[in-house]
């Protein structure tokens, strides 16, 4: 509950994550599980829908999305098919490596 609360640090022994990518890891943790079964994965696109959270550009960006990429997706949002849900998935899977990685290596 104190980690929640922003009273204890993400990471108490420091880290090699940046600002940006431990805004990432919260991001893509909270995202995994917020989509774990079907119902919650449907919930979570249609508040995603009829919402316009503020744009991260350096989250965005460090994923390897260009400026060009972010604007075809946001213009494309509304009912449109265009996603990228392979590149997003290959990313997270991605991180569930190295974050693994660290654990390991770190003990």
């Amino acid at each position: 509950e104190a980690h929640r609360s922003g009273l204890l640090p993400d990471y108490p022994l420091g880290s090699d994550f940046t600002e940006v990518e431990q805004r990432l890891v919260r991001a893509l943790v909270w995202l995994k599980a917020n989509t774990a079964g079907k119902l919650a994965m449907l919930k979570l696109i249609l508040n995603a829908l009829f919402s316009t959270p503020p744009r991260d550009n350096e989250a965005m960006q460090r994923m390897g999305f260009t400026e060009e990429e972010i604007d075809a997706v946001e213009a494309a949002l509304p009912g449109s098919e265009a996603r990228y849900p392979d590149r997003l998935q290959r990313y997270v899977e991605d991180f569930d490596a190295a974050v693994l990685a660290r654990r390991t290596e770190n003990g």
